[in-house]
């Protein structure tokens, strides 16, 4: 049994800074989602330690001095969980190939990934400092 259409809502004009709903054209000014737009964000600059900057280049990632440490943190984040989720998978496999498998490797590899990942133990709010251009 199909459920029944909804019947079309008729939304009104979107005013500025008010979001608008799929396959509406945005407004001039309006901020992509997720992004907010605040005065001085984009202006925002940021001196990276080189501790920081040598460890984040053996994974191709070389922020500039406008991308906010966080992100940088983000990305180096998302491939550290999918080098786990690639352990946990060869290790599931191992288990259905082979049968039991001791935790022993896993655990090993897992305190490899900590130690190869080390610059993650820090905040990415200590990765750089903030300056502004003829200040600081």
């Amino acid at each position: 049994m199909m459920a029944p259409r909804r019947a079309a809502v008729e939304r009104p004009a979107a005013r500025e800074g008010q979001r608008t709903g799929a396959g509406e054209p945005r407004p001039a000014g309006l901020p992509r989602r997720g992004r907010a737009r605040i005065a001085g964000a984009m202006s925002a600059k940021h001196r990276y330690h080189p501790y920081v900057l040598s460890e984040l280049a053996r994974w191709g990632i070389a922020p500039h001095a406008g991308t906010d440490p966080s992100r940088a943190y983000f990305l180096l984040k998302c491939i550290y969980t999918f080098e786990i989720r690639e352990m946990k998978i060869r290790r599931r496999e191992a288990e259905r190939l082979l049968g039991p498998q001791p935790l022993d490797d896993y655990r090993q590899g897992l305190e490899r990934l900590k130690e190869k990942y080390g610059v993650l133990k820090t905040p990415a709010q200590k990765w750089a400092q903030k300056w502004v251009e003829g200040g600081q």
